[in-house]
Protein backbone atom coordinates (compact mmCIF):
# COMPACT_ATOMS: atom_id res chain seq x y z
CA UNK A 1 0.00 0.00 0.00
CA UNK A 2 1.45 3.41 -0.92
CA UNK A 3 1.44 5.99 1.92
CA UNK A 4 -1.13 8.31 0.53
CA UNK A 5 -3.84 5.71 0.03
CA UNK A 6 -3.41 4.93 4.03
CA UNK A 7 -6.62 6.14 5.23
CA UNK A 8 -4.82 7.39 8.20
CA UNK A 9 -2.35 9.29 6.34
CA UNK A 10 -1.89 12.99 7.49
CA UNK A 11 -3.34 14.82 4.85
CA UNK A 12 -6.44 12.47 5.64
CA UNK A 13 -6.48 12.96 9.20
CA UNK A 14 -6.28 16.99 8.93
CA UNK A 15 -9.95 16.86 6.93
CA UNK A 16 -11.48 15.42 10.19
CA UNK A 17 -13.51 18.06 11.52
CA UNK A 18 -13.75 18.56 15.55
CA UNK A 19 -16.39 16.13 17.41
CA UNK A 20 -17.73 15.99 20.64
CA UNK A 21 -21.67 15.25 21.24
CA UNK A 22 -22.45 18.21 23.63
CA UNK A 23 -21.28 21.13 21.55
CA UNK A 24 -21.23 22.40 18.39
CA UNK A 25 -18.70 25.01 16.78
CA UNK A 26 -21.21 27.94 16.01
CA UNK A 27 -22.42 27.77 20.20
CA UNK A 28 -19.28 27.68 21.21
CA UNK A 29 -17.93 30.89 18.64
CA UNK A 30 -21.07 32.70 20.37
CA UNK A 31 -20.35 31.83 23.94
CA UNK A 32 -16.68 32.73 22.63
CA UNK A 33 -17.80 35.86 21.28
CA UNK A 34 -20.11 36.41 24.56
CA UNK A 35 -17.19 36.25 27.10
CA UNK A 36 -15.44 38.98 25.44
CA UNK A 37 -12.97 37.80 22.92
CA UNK A 38 -10.77 35.85 25.09
CA UNK A 39 -11.01 32.17 26.23
CA UNK A 40 -8.87 29.03 26.04
CA UNK A 41 -9.72 25.35 24.82
CA UNK A 42 -8.02 23.18 27.58
CA UNK A 43 -7.61 19.48 27.50
CA UNK A 44 -5.00 16.37 27.42
CA UNK A 45 -2.63 15.76 24.54
CA UNK A 46 -4.43 14.32 21.61
CA UNK A 47 -8.49 15.73 22.28
CA UNK A 48 -9.25 17.94 19.51
CA UNK A 49 -7.79 21.26 20.95
CA UNK A 50 -6.15 22.38 17.95
CA UNK A 51 -8.89 21.10 15.00
CA UNK A 52 -11.84 22.71 17.26
CA UNK A 53 -9.36 26.21 17.40
CA UNK A 54 -9.20 25.96 13.57
CA UNK A 55 -13.18 25.22 13.18
CA UNK A 56 -13.88 28.06 15.47
CA UNK A 57 -11.03 30.38 13.58
CA UNK A 58 -13.11 29.67 9.90
CA UNK A 59 -16.70 30.37 12.00
CA UNK A 60 -15.25 33.70 13.40
CA UNK A 61 -14.20 34.63 9.64
CA UNK A 62 -17.44 33.67 8.57
CA UNK A 63 -18.97 35.86 11.41
CA UNK A 64 -16.94 39.00 9.73
CA UNK A 65 -13.71 38.47 12.25
CA UNK A 66 -9.84 38.86 10.79
CA UNK A 67 -7.91 36.48 12.63
CA UNK A 68 -4.26 35.75 12.78
CA UNK A 69 -3.02 32.45 14.11
CA UNK A 70 1.03 32.13 16.16
CA UNK A 71 2.19 28.46 17.58
CA UNK A 72 2.80 28.69 21.14
CA UNK A 73 6.46 30.06 22.35
CA UNK A 74 7.18 31.87 18.69
CA UNK A 75 7.64 35.24 19.17
CA UNK A 76 3.97 37.22 20.32
CA UNK A 77 3.13 39.51 17.52
CA UNK A 78 1.90 43.19 18.12
CA UNK A 79 -1.13 44.49 18.91
CA UNK A 80 -3.94 44.61 15.81
CA UNK A 81 -7.17 46.05 16.45
CA UNK A 82 -9.83 44.39 15.28
CA UNK A 83 -7.67 41.28 15.15
CA UNK A 84 -8.68 37.85 17.18
CA UNK A 85 -5.64 35.75 17.83
CA UNK A 86 -5.36 32.21 17.44
CA UNK A 87 -2.62 30.58 19.86
CA UNK A 88 -2.20 27.14 19.65
CA UNK A 89 -0.09 26.06 22.67
CA UNK A 90 0.26 29.06 25.05
CA UNK A 91 1.42 26.64 27.20
CA UNK A 92 5.09 26.69 25.66
CA UNK A 93 5.08 30.56 26.03
CA UNK A 94 7.20 30.74 29.87
CA UNK A 95 4.93 32.54 32.40
CA UNK A 96 7.18 35.56 32.56
CA UNK A 97 6.75 36.46 28.67
CA UNK A 98 3.14 35.55 28.98
CA UNK A 99 1.69 37.67 31.80
CA UNK A 100 3.78 40.47 29.78
CA UNK A 101 2.53 40.51 26.98
CA UNK A 102 -1.41 39.62 28.29
CA UNK A 103 -1.48 42.83 29.76
CA UNK A 104 -0.29 44.96 26.70
CA UNK A 105 -2.30 43.01 23.87
CA UNK A 106 -6.32 43.73 25.16
CA UNK A 107 -7.09 42.42 21.57
CA UNK A 108 -9.56 39.34 21.21
CA UNK A 109 -7.54 36.11 21.73
CA UNK A 110 -8.71 32.32 21.82
CA UNK A 111 -5.70 30.14 22.95
CA UNK A 112 -5.01 26.05 23.58
CA UNK A 113 -3.50 25.24 26.57
CA UNK A 114 -3.22 21.47 28.40
CA UNK A 115 -3.84 23.28 31.61
CA UNK A 116 -6.29 26.42 32.77
CA UNK A 117 -5.21 29.45 34.19
CA UNK A 118 -4.11 31.40 31.57
CA UNK A 119 -7.64 32.67 30.10
CA UNK A 120 -11.40 32.05 30.87
CA UNK A 121 -12.33 28.43 30.23
CA UNK A 122 -14.49 28.39 27.03
CA UNK A 123 -14.46 24.33 26.54
CA UNK A 124 -12.59 21.34 28.15
CA UNK A 125 -11.99 18.80 24.67
CA UNK A 126 -11.91 15.29 26.29
CA UNK A 127 -12.03 11.75 24.38
CA UNK A 128 -13.28 8.86 24.37
CA UNK A 129 -13.63 5.38 22.40
CA UNK A 130 -16.76 5.98 20.35
CA UNK A 131 -15.16 9.09 19.20
CA UNK A 132 -11.70 7.27 17.77
CA UNK A 133 -14.39 4.82 16.31
CA UNK A 134 -16.35 7.68 14.69
CA UNK A 135 -13.12 9.22 13.46
CA UNK A 136 -12.42 5.86 11.61
CA UNK A 137 -15.06 5.21 10.35
CA UNK A 138 -14.73 8.53 8.39
CA UNK A 139 -12.34 7.08 7.23
CA UNK A 140 -13.40 4.31 5.56
CA UNK A 141 -12.27 2.01 8.17
CA UNK A 142 -14.95 -0.08 10.83
CA UNK A 143 -13.10 -0.26 14.09
CA UNK A 144 -14.51 -3.37 16.42
CA UNK A 145 -15.45 -1.65 19.80
CA UNK A 146 -12.73 -3.57 21.94
CA UNK A 147 -10.00 -2.79 19.40
CA UNK A 148 -11.06 0.88 19.92
CA UNK A 149 -11.18 0.77 23.65
CA UNK A 150 -7.72 -0.95 23.60
CA UNK A 151 -6.02 1.26 21.38
CA UNK A 152 -8.06 4.46 23.68
CA UNK A 153 -6.13 2.54 26.82
CA UNK A 154 -3.27 1.44 25.21
CA UNK A 155 -2.70 5.76 24.20
CA UNK A 156 -4.06 7.21 27.20
CA UNK A 157 -7.26 8.63 25.42
CA UNK A 158 -4.47 10.49 22.99
CA UNK A 159 -6.93 10.33 19.52
CA UNK A 160 -3.88 11.65 17.38
CA UNK A 161 -1.85 8.51 18.79
CA UNK A 162 -4.38 6.06 18.25
CA UNK A 163 -4.60 6.95 14.92
CA UNK A 164 -1.03 6.90 14.48
CA UNK A 165 -1.14 3.67 15.50
CA UNK A 166 -4.00 2.59 13.05
CA UNK A 167 -1.56 4.57 9.98
CA UNK A 168 1.14 1.70 11.23
CA UNK A 169 -1.29 -1.07 11.18
CA UNK A 170 -2.77 -0.26 7.89
CA UNK A 171 1.17 0.15 6.62
CA UNK A 172 2.20 -3.59 7.64
CA UNK A 173 0.76 -6.44 5.53
CA UNK A 174 -0.92 -8.22 8.50
CA UNK A 175 -3.36 -5.43 9.11
CA UNK A 176 -5.41 -6.11 12.42
CA UNK A 177 -8.70 -8.53 12.89
CA UNK A 178 -9.97 -5.47 14.32
CA UNK A 179 -10.25 -3.39 11.96
CA UNK A 180 -11.94 -3.59 8.00
CA UNK A 181 -12.19 -1.09 5.22
CA UNK A 182 -15.61 0.11 5.06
Amino acid sequence: MLARENPFATHRLEALRYRWPRVTVASLTSRFEAMGARAALVGPKGTGKTALLREIGHELVRRGWRIREVRGGRKLPPPEPGCCLLIDGAERIDWPRWLAWRLRYRGAMLITAHRGGRLPLLHRCESDPGILRDLARELGVEIAPAESERLFLDHAGNLRDALLALYTTYASKNGSPGLRYL
